[in-house]
């Protein structure tokens, strides 16, 4: 490692405590800095061997390190927010990052600009919850259908079933009628269902399988469509570093970290649709994005 990648990695915790300028609902093109595995999952992964290469000295015998692996892992893109715009302020366009006299790419800002958006084995998908107890299942279903809709854009559709519970389902309706009860209980099984049938193709699967359908999910749940392909069905790009697309911005007001949204629902006019926030801007295969993403990844704190 070069002492310009030692400087750049020092910077990452004056960055992380640096006040932000940005705020949820802004709008932000994103580059993809690496493609890897949930940073949960990675960290979980080393306290494993840790334990495990401790527990083996102490037994004396050989240890064997555990492997990331896409069936129990999942997939996650390291992206990096190289612009964003203030709504209010349409098309007036902040740039996070430039280039130095030696060539690298910079960034400006010292503040994080840096997320990750993943896709969980379909095995966990079902059960995912944060540490709060709240499920977050739901966020990883809506995608890209294979079709488009009559806008020329790829439509939407939901490519799981939905987790919510019973209980989460009724939670806000106190005068639910039998009737009303019966068909959530009803649709709740036939749910469970189909949940277990995905469960048991996905035990089966080899791992390169599930590499493929994760990143074509993943693909999916970012919009990175192909706008080269004239075919009639909708063709998605796999993650690599260098794609850039654009996203809304999610964050709470008192924090440094962020998350981006590109399918996202909202209700309007008393009815709920789907927002598509995302849009492909270049597709990565250009060497100065590639040299882009590569640079930025340099001052990345999930990096360690």
């Amino acid at each position: 490692m070069s002492l310009a990648d030692l400087d750049y990695r020092e910077e990452r915790a004056e960055r992380q405590s640096t006040t932000t300028p940005l705020k949820d609902g802004f709008i932000g093109k994103f580059i993809i800095t690496k493609v890897t595995y949930p940073y949960n999952y990675l960290q979980q992964l080393a306290r494993l061997n840790e334990e495990g290469k401790k527990e083996a000295e102490y037994l004396e015998e050989e240890f064997i390190e555990k492997k990331p692996n896409r069936l129990f892992g999942g997939i996650a893109v390291r992206c990096a927010l190289i612009e964003y715009m203030d709504p209010a302020n349409y098309n007036v366009w902040n740039k996070t990052w430039s280039k130095s006299s030696d060539g690298r790419y910079i960034i400006n800002d010292r503040f994080n600009i840096f997320t990750e958006v993943d896709m969980l084995p379909v095995n966990k998908i079902f059960y995912a919850e944060t540490q709060s107890g709240y499920r977050f299942g739901d966020t990883y279903r809506l995608g890209g259908d294979d079709t488009f809709g009559k806008d020329g854009m790829p439509k939407t559709y939901n490519m799981f079933p939905s987790v919510k519970t019973v209980e989460e389902l009724v939670k806000y309706k106190p005068d639910i009628s039998d009737d009303e009860l019966k068909k959530i209980k009803d649709d709740f099984k036939k749910r469970a269902t189909e949940w277990g049938m995905l469960e048991k193709v996905w035990s089966e699967l080899s791992e390169s399988d599930a590499d493929k359908f994760l990143r074509n999910r993943l693909a999916r749940r970012l919009m990175l469509w192909d706008k080269e392909n004239k075919g009639k069905k909708v063709k998605y790009l796999d993650p690599q570093p260098g794609i850039v697309f654009r996203a809304k911005i999610r964050k709470q007001e008192d924090s440094n970290y962020f998350r981006l949204v590109v399918l996202e629902w909202s209700k309007d006019s008393g009815k709920w649709r789907v927002e598509n926030y995302g849009e492909i801007i270049a597709n990565g295969k250009t060497d100065d994005l590639k040299d882009l993403a590569r640079d930025l990844s340099l001052s990345d704190y999930s990096n360690k």
